[in-house]
């Protein structure tokens, strides 16, 4: 028994390979779970701040702040360490794609959110966002947590997708 159980734990095991990949999965599927329901609990959080006083504590984006699309980017500018802005579609089209956030600093967050359900805003991988695949906001319930990797450089730390 003993003789098996080593067999199945030693460090060159194959066995053991596929149990620690398992465990990691689990995991890592575990914490993108309880991310997801953090950022659906920090966006309805946000939407209930009264915008007055979130103005007055928080320099920057207030929660009615919208960024409009302007050639497939939108700006972020200030010193803040967390923001929370709509974004809407250039012209008020009823799509748009996002290709560039201007500014920010390293490790500020930015939680990204549609403006209209008719508005959808799609996030595209590329040089200025790091976001593994392109991501739709297709509903106001949709967001995307960046995290600033350096000025004009954002890499997806989560995203909800909730229509």
């Amino acid at each position: 028994m003993v003789q098996e159980w080593y067999e199945v734990n030693r460090e060159d095991s194959p066995e053991r390979d596929a149990n620690e990949l398992t465990h990691l999965e689990y995991a890592f599927n575990r914490l993108i779970d309880g991310l997801n329901i953090i950022f659906l609990s920090m966006a309805q959080r946000l939407d209930s701040l009264d915008a007055s006083a979130a103005a007055a504590t928080t320099p920057g984006f207030s929660p009615g702040t919208t960024l409009t699309i302007s050639s497939g980017s939108i700006s972020v500018v200030g010193i803040n360490s967390f923001r929370y802005p709509f974004v809407d579609t250039e012209a008020l089209a009823s799509t748009d794609d996002l290709t560039n956030i201007y500014g920010g600093n390293a490790n500020e967050l930015l939680l990204v959110r549609s403006t209209h359900n008719s508005h959808d805003v799609t996030l595209k991988n590329g040089t200025s966002l790091e976001i593994g695949a392109d991501f739709t906001l297709n509903d106001t319930s949709d967001t995307m947590l960046l995290i600033c990797k350096e000025e004009n450089i954002w890499m997806q730390v989560a995203r909800t997708s909730n229509a």
